[in-house]
């Protein structure tokens, strides 16, 4: 990913403004923010040759804008192996939705998971995180980090170098902010993780009767 056009874009006035940072411009927070970038951020080569390979085994190749969750099928995201569950989400990772990933990633060993931006932007974030990275780091690259997890409007798609699981996170639709966890194991992790994530009764009804779900979308959820 192209570092410097991202630091530029995001320390710009607008996100500052969004996302209530008052000190963006300062040399400690564009350090904070470039630090992060240089640790995480893929290469061109890398992304290239090494993540889009993996991707592509967990996910289906689809364009930005085909896949629309009122309308489209979830097998067009995950590859057909895949077991999927619809998750309301937001935003992209908690502290302790944090802690249930770094725990998936251990069950499936995997040494890094990825985040990859579905966007045509040259700031698209495509990342490569170490599952030994902290929340404390995670969260330690100022305003990158603020606009990487808390953005509204972003699509991500975020998997582990074992290529089995995934989870699709959008920020963007009229719906209501959502994921979807991708799997083709069956370890306690994992359905912990999406009992942990799934809806309560109360919030489901809420769901249900002031916005809908999506047609073709089973909805894990507690009984």
């Amino acid at each position: 990913m192209e570092i410097n056009i991202c630091l530029k874009k995001y320390s710009g006035s607008y996100y500052e403004d969004m996302f209530g940072l008052s000190n963006t411009k300062t040399i400690d927070s564009f350090g904070c923010a470039s630090k992060f970038l240089s640790e995480f951020a893929l290469s061109a080569d890398e992304y290239q040759y090494e993540c889009v390979p993996k991707m592509q085994k967990v996910f289906c190749s689809v364009e930005v804008d085909e896949f629309d969750i009122c309308t489209s099928p979830v097998s067009m995201l995950f590859q057909p192996d895949f077991k999927t569950t619809l998750q309301i989400s937001s935003p992209m990772f908690t502290e302790e939705t944090y802690h249930l990933i770094q725990k998936i990633c251990h069950a499936c060993s995997d040494r890094y998971f990825y985040i990859v931006e579905d966007s045509l932007e040259d700031t698209m974030f495509q990342l490569k995180i170490p599952v030994t990275t902290s929340w404390e780091q995670l969260k330690s690259g100022s305003f990158i980090s603020a606009v990487l997890f808390n953005m509204p409007y972003n699509k991500y798609r975020i998997f582990g170098d074992s290529c089995s699981w995934g989870k699709w996170c959008d920020y963007e639709n009229s719906w209501a902010d959502y994921e979807i966890f991708g799997s083709i194991l069956d370890i306690p992790e994992i359905r912990n993780y999406n009992q942990k994530m799934a809806l309560s009764v109360e919030d489901y009804l809420y769901i249900q009767n002031t916005i809908g779900f999506p047609k073709n979308i089973q909805i894990a959820r507690l009984e």
